[in-house]
């Protein structure tokens, strides 16, 4: 079924973007209407129709079961998350990291978050560099 599909995505993406003219569209166009109307597709359509008829009332529930776990383990990642980047965020710890007194940052906070780029450590990262109103 896999082949099919990827075949049948490949005609449309061919007819799609052929610049061959309109011969060969209308050639590759029988051909997939010769793939779609035969009965061996048709066969496999209606197979994965039933299939996925069957096992969808089991998928929902599934979901429906799942689905508060999932909320708790995305609210204690953000919880996390939010811990990390308040104890790395230059203004938590009085530490602004430029000639400014107070004053908030124009920078977005997650900049200095414990997010990191190729294994970089978020305090190993480059500041960007300032914005208008923000000093050097």
């Amino acid at each position: 079924m896999r082949i099919l599909t990827l075949l049948a995505g490949a005609a449309i993406g061919y007819v799609l973007g052929a610049r061959a003219g309109r011969e060969k569209y209308e050639a590759i166009r029988t051909k997939a209407s010769e793939i779609w109307d035969d009965p061996d597709t048709k066969a496999k359509v209606d197979q994965v129709t039933n299939a996925v008829k069957e096992k969808a009332p089991g998928v929902a529930n599934f979901i429906k079961e799942k689905s508060p776990e999932v909320a708790d383990k995305v609210k204690e990642t953000k919880d996390s998350v939010t811990d990390k980047l308040g104890k790395h965020h230059p203004e938590s710890d009085g530490d602004t990291g430029n000639a400014s007194s107070g004053g908030s940052s124009s920078r977005p906070q997650s900049y200095h978050g414990s997010s990191n780029v190729a294994g970089t450590p978020a305090e190993d990262l480059p500041t960007p560099p300032p914005t208008s109103g923000e000093s050097r």
